[in-house]
């Protein structure tokens, strides 16, 4: 044990941890007679026993757990952990490991992204097997893992691990069974692994995990009620539906009793957009953090947020290996010098890749950027589409919004930024589904809703692909002949996307749809367009970022198909992001103002010079 370690920690943490290193020293130096020694030892310097002790196997077996258990009830797992596994088996000391077990003190619902080897899982699985140890009978952990085939290479696996080579395991039932632990009978107690078939949804998985009454006295620290913890393995690839019961465990938290419903995920990260990448987003977006300065944050959904980095790892700082199987400098570098791809900024540092995929049109820091609040200096004018999906699952989507004249924007933090010049912005105030309806119905709904929110005609768009064409031409009798319609089989426009552009759009985009998805990216990257924060938008973010396109020959680029996109991503129908790119439409055929990607320079009126000589000679009488 280091010595330069144990000084950083409280007085009795140390010496705990000195008895607990010296107790299991005792406990390996013979098969025979080891846990004897180890148990008069403990007996000695912790219980301060004076005297000689013959002791049983029976009764060393008895101290030693009683002083396991001492050392859980007062939190202190360090001092456990050595004894009952010795240092060979498990370090607590790598600073990934402290971080996490501290998270796991400190909150009960803990997201940890992290770098590849770098502990997350490991960690994870003895602080857990201790959380159980000391209170078996009436705590249940679900570990959820995608197969269970990965189960058992994974943390679970972990668990038994543990759990088998413990010097002494809790009393009561011993039977080591292929998916549960338990010291009793009761299979609603214990820890259990919970194994996701490929592709399903996971719904159902955790249905009626909740604590349940408590026979017998109550406990000191928990009540009368047992304890439910659930673990997400490789979070990120873990289906909706696991989320969805995870959410509703949650829904039995209580404050006032830390502990007693604990969540931890953790995942390498990849995605932000997945359940796991959603739950990690700071507060005020991922815009306000840095990935060289920031190691842990609350989120937005107020989860405890844990970074490893594989740059604060002991091997890679002091470029050798100080703990063996965490990441390597060797390992390190192999990532890094690469580049900033995002695979380095997964696997070496642990933070969510920026720009995400290639030939994307809209990228993560886009629509981070994006979420603010325009402050508008006069009139606005307020408009909506519609995406009219009335196919298959597909949902009716209203996006509403205002534009008008703006000197600047507040973002999530609060902070105004204002504009040098103001400009005509764009404000999405929010979607909302509507049930589908047949096409009068769902002409009258439409014009209904226009009307409540004062939208005339000619700011109603609509898609008119498909069935969704009699939509638009009953709107057109009935509303206002000015109601847009698109169809996303047209040819792109003849007008070009921004102001500045050297080429129109349909000589750049091979069709409508592409010239739309495209625009809506501008009018992001160049701050045109502004999302409200003040509706949940991950569905919008995530369709906008997963879109992709491909070049199709004679410089032009085309969006890849609504069925493509459903194949590859899993993600549904892109509803949000279809309707969002026709608000912007609207607004670019029929606002009046084109946007520019920079900066509008002031016009410069160029005046006649004229000499000293000539404006004198101008007024020199001649009539004399």
């Amino acid at each position: 044990m280091s010595d330069d370690l144990l000084t950083t920690l409280p007085p009795p943490v140390a010496r705990a941890i000195r008895i607990a290193t010296e107790a299991r020293e005792l406990a390996d130096s013979s098969e025979e007679r080891g846990l004897i020694r180890c148990a008069g030892y403990i007996a000695q310097a912790a219980l301060q026993h004076r005297g000689r002790l013959a002791l049983t196997e029976a009764m060393a077996e008895k101290i030693v757990r009683g002083y396991v258990q001492h050392l859980l009830d007062a939190d202190l797992f360090e001092p456990a952990a050595i004894l009952l596994w010795g240092p060979g088996a498990f370090d607590w000391r790598p600073e990934s490991c402290r971080r996490v077990w501290e998270g796991l003190m400190g909150t009960d619902k803990l997201l940890v992204q992290g770098a590849g080897s770098m502990g997350k899982s490991y960690g994870a699985a003895a602080w857990f097997y201790l959380d159980w140890y000391r209170d078996p009978d009436w705590t249940c952990i679900k570990v959820v893992s995608l197969t269970a085939a990965h189960a058992t290479r994974n943390i679970f696996a972990s668990i038994k691990t543990f759990h088998r080579t413990a010097l002494i395991r809790p009393g009561g039932m011993d039977d080591d069974l292929a998916t549960s632990i338990q010291s009793t009978t009761d299979s609603k107690q214990g820890i259990h692994l919970v194994a996701i078939p490929k592709g399903e949804s996971g719904h159902g998985s955790l249905r009626g995990f909740h604590p349940s009454p408590r026979f017998g006295p109550a406990h000191t620290r928990w009540g009368k009620v047992s304890r439910t913890h659930i673990v997400l393995d490789e979070a990120e690839e873990v289906p909706d539906g696991v989320w969805a019961g995870v959410m509703n465990c949650l829904t039995a938290a209580d404050s006032s009793t830390p502990g007693r419903i604990k969540v931890f995920a953790a995942s390498n990260p990849r995605d932000r957009t997945s359940q796991f990448g959603q739950r990690c987003e700071p507060k005020f977006g991922w815009g306000s953090i840095d990935m060289e300065l920031d190691r842990d944050w609350r989120s937005r959904d107020d989860w405890q947020v844990i970074r490893l980095d594989a740059a604060d790892c002991e091997n890679v700082k002091e470029r050798r290996v100080v703990y063996h199987g965490l990441q390597t400098y060797e390992g390190f570098m192999a990532y890094v010098s690469k580049g900033r791809t995002a695979e380095a900024s997964t696997m070496a540092r642990g933070w969510f890749p920026e720009e995400g995929i290639a030939m994307s049109i809209i990228t993560p820091a886009m629509m981070d950027n994006a979420q603010g609040i325009i402050r508008f200096t006069g009139p606005v004018v307020p408009l909506a589409s519609f995406d009219l999906a009335l196919e298959g699952v597909d949902q009716v989507l209203c996006s509403y919004g205002r534009f008008g004249l703006s000197d600047g924007w507040t973002d999530r933090s609060g902070k105004f930024h204002e504009f040098k010049r103001p400009r005509t912005m764009l404000q999405l105030d929010s979607q909302m589904p509507f049930p589908k309806a047949a096409t009068l119905e769902q002409a009258q709904a439409i014009t209904k809703f226009c009307k409540q929110m004062k939208i005339g005609p000619r700011w109603l768009c609509v898609d008119r692909t498909g069935n969704g064409a009699g939509i638009h031409d009953v709107l057109c009798s009935t509303f206002g002949a000015d109601v847009m319609g698109l169809n996303y089989s047209w040819a792109a426009t003849e007008t070009p996307v921004m102001g500045d552009d050297s080429q129109k759009a349909n000589e750049l985009y091979n069709g409508l749809v592409t010239e739309l998805l495209f625009a809506l990216g501008k009018y992001l990257e160049f701050e045109w367009l502004k999302i409200s924060p003040g509706f949940r938008n991950e569905d919008l973010t995530k369709q906008a970022i997963s879109r992709r396109y491909m070049q199709k020959g004679k410089g032009l680029v085309r969006v890849e198909s609504k069925k493509d996109y459903i194949k590859r991503t899993r993600l549904g129908s892109p509803d949000a992001l279809d309707s969002l790119s026709m608000l912007v439409h609207l607004m670019r055929q029929r606002g009046g103002n084109v946007a520019t990607m920079s900066e509008k320079k002031p016009e410069v009126v160029e005046k006649e010079l004229v000499s000293l000589v000539d404006s004198a000679a101008s007024f020199v009488d001649f009539s004399e």
